[in-house]
């Protein structure tokens, strides 16, 4: 007999048979179907064999994928590409984009390389400039992953349309069934059966359902034909020819390799499944030797994984101990960028020996190649570090003196050149504490701090010998103001408001004038109060109004005076509150002492000294209420414009 192998007619891994459903299939028409249920063969995860053979056909598939280089790659992408083969195999893709980047790797760590035997300075930068093959690959790989995903949309839709077409067969059947005589309806069954077996897979969330409906119409049909016991007997024998077929098949299968030919299984099982049953006589030899096949061909599958299995992890364990080494050139101590270079060499040398280890199981294998990958990244990494925290301590110690040079230059015009000196001294010190900046900047930033400085000293000796000269003229202008307050007429006379508003104006041009010796300073100020108090004399306010005028002028100037003028103004508040207190504590204990001295001998000469002082003390304790009505005015008016302030 001509050798047969009945190929699949649909690309998918449909469900296997185990040996409890075949059992029922030979004993009859109720039993001659089975759910997908009875028939699953459970997935990846939960079948590590079948699993390993997979990936076994994979590597069988590209023998040879992890020695090629980046053209070679190129070249062979393109082809399969052009033969649609990541189409049939979606994890074939996979196994070509990780050995790009493989390759992706081992050209970066080749250019960072040759970078760092060439490069003149230890600070500069390495990158990374892809070739055109690597950017033609990673375009080829994108285009293909985006033919991938619609190739999933395609097959998706056209299970959809399966589903349909499977709905509409299992309503032909209920009609050939319920509506045909008997020869009629087993010609129509049997067409209906070869249209479901071409219909290709249909969404799994349907699967079970549509495959009940299935089972169902068909056990009618076979009830239908044992009512005809010559047409019954004659779909068993065909169920047996078929079967028959398929065992062929199977043996045919034994002649091929192993790890393919387990491939065809799932096809087999899904005929067997379909192919109705046979003669009773027939059933359990048959079935025994189905089962016999499919023994022989697991048994030839697990031998060959277990070989495979054997030499990937005796392979693991040498690149395992490849890693080892690598780890502990990367853990040692890294200071010069010598010892920098000769790492580099012991990582090259461990990857010359990689290369010569074979391959692994495909799940190990990316696993494996990462760690031992990252070692080389890690070493670099490290040393990135150590000049990343030179470069950050430079950058750090550069912007501190630029700071420091920044500061200086706001002191070359100062208002205290006392404050200013001590401060450029501090700043000096601080330079002389600040570490390097690196030779690019060390020069620039010194001549900067230096010319700064030395213009700083040369200024601030101009001042001082010019502060006695300044200070003559500030004295002369006071003197020259004092004339003009003490010489001061106004023909038409001033109203108290204007007094109030000429006194305040005078006041600000003796502050603005400017600092005078301060041996004169006090006598200048006396001199100053001495006129403001004769103005005020001259035009009838007596001395309790002139202290009123010249206390609102003080408040007016505390208000004004900077940001924390409400401050201030609190504060002042909190003075005249203790004042009146003690005022009137004084007042009541002078009040007590003379209503006991005057029943005494001699009481007018007890009491006179006690009334003066009582009469002073009341007059003082008038007029320090008189002051705090006029500070809560001024009080009251700022708090409220600092109110306003804030709301803006």
């Amino acid at each position: 007999m001509q050798e047969q192998i009945i190929k699949p007619a649909q690309t998918n891994i449909l469900p296997a048979v185990d040996s409890q459903t075949e059992a029922s299939v030979a004993q009859g028409a109720d039993s001659s179907l089975a759910s997908p249920q009875d028939f699953h063969i459970p997935e990846a995860q939960h079948d590590p064999e079948e699993a390993d053979s997979q990936q076994a056909e994979l590597q069988q598939a590209d023998p040879d994928l992890f020695n090629l280089d980046l053209p070679e790659l190129l070249k062979r992408l393109k082809k399969l590409h052009s033969e649609k083969a990541f189409l049939k195999s979606f994890d074939r893709y996979y196994q070509y984009k990780n050995r790009f980047q493989q390759l992706l790797e081992q050209a970066r760590e080749q250019a960072r390389q040759k970078f760092l035997k060439f490069r003149e300075e230890d600070n500069e930068e390495f990158h990374f400039e892809t070739s055109d093959d690597i950017k033609e690959v990673q375009k080829l790989l994108d285009k293909i992953f985006q033919e991938i995903q619609e190739e999933k949309k395609r097959r998706e839709k056209e299970m959809q349309q399966n589903l349909l077409k499977k709905q509409d067969i299992l309503d032909e059947m209920r009609k050939a069934l319920q509506e045909l005589p008997v020869q009629e309806a087993k010609a129509r069954m049997t067409e209906l059966r070869k249209q479901w077996k071409e219909t290709g897979p249909v969404p799994p969330a349907e699967s079970e359902k549509i495959w009940n409906s299935y089972k169902y119409w068909n056990e009618q049909f076979v009830r239908l034909l044992e009512i005809d016991r010559e047409i019954y007997e004659e779909e068993l024998r065909r169920n047996l020819e078929e079967k028959e077929k398929i065992l062929q098949g199977l043996e045919n299968l034994l002649k091929m390799p192993p790890l393919k030919a387990v491939q065809y299984l799932p096809h087999y099982r899904k005929l067997w499944a379909e192919a109705g049953p046979v003669p009773k006589e027939k059933s359990q030899e048959i079935f025994e030797k189905f089962k016999e096949l499919l023994g022989k061909i697991y048994e030839r599958r697990n031998a060959e994984i277990q070989k495979l299995k054997e030499l990937w992890q005796k392979n693991k364990e040498q690149k395992e101990e490849l890693i080892r080494k690598a780890r502990e050139i990367t853990e040692a101590p890294l200071e010069t960028f010598a010892q920098y270079k000769e790492r580099i060499a012991q990582h090259e040398e461990l990857l010359r020996l990689w290369k010569l280890v074979g391959r692994t199981s495909p799940k190990d294998a990316e696993l494996l190649w990462n760690e031992f990958s990252q070692q080389r990244q890690a070493l670099h990494k490290k040393w990135q570090e150590l000049q990343k925290k030179r470069k950050e301590e430079w950058q750090e110690n550069l912007r501190i003196k630029q700071s420091i040079i920044e500061e200086a230059r706001t002191l070359l015009h100062p208002d205290n050149w006392k404050a200013a000196t001590s401060r450029m001294v501090q700043l000096m010190e601080k330079w002389r504490s600040v570490g390097p900046v690196g030779k690019e900047h060390a020069e620039t930033v010194w001549n900067q701090f230096r010319e700064i400085r030395d213009k700083f000293y040369e200024a601030r000796k101009a001042y001082y010998e010019e502060i006695p000269k300044v200070y003559q003229r500030n004295k002369e202008a006071k003197l020259q103001l004092i004339d003009q307050i003490n010489n001061f007429s106004e023909p038409n006379g001033l109203n108290y408001e204007k007094m109030l508003e000429q006194v305040k104006t005078w006041r600000r041009q003796f502050q603005e004038i400017g600092h005078v010796a301060l041996s004169e300073k006090a006598e200048l100020e006396e001199k100053f109060n001495q006129a403001i108090q004769g103005f005020l004399q001259r035009h009838s306010v007596d001395r309790r109004e002139a202290e009123k005028v010249r206390y609102r002028q003080h408040i007016l100037e505390l208000s004004a005076s900077d940001e924390n003028g409400l401050s201030k103004l609190k504060a002042e508040e909190r003075t005249l509150r203790a004042k009146i207190e003690r005022l009137t504590a004084e007042i009541n204990q002078l009040e007590n002492n003379l209503r006991f001295f005057q029943f005494a001998k001699n009481a007018e000469d007890l009491v006179k000294p006690y009334e003066v002082k009582l009469s002073q003390a009341r007059e003082q304790l008038q007029l320090q209420e008189d002051k705090l009505k006029t500070l809560r005015l001024v009080l009251k008016k700022a708090e409220s414009q600092n109110h306003d302030k804030r709301s803006d």
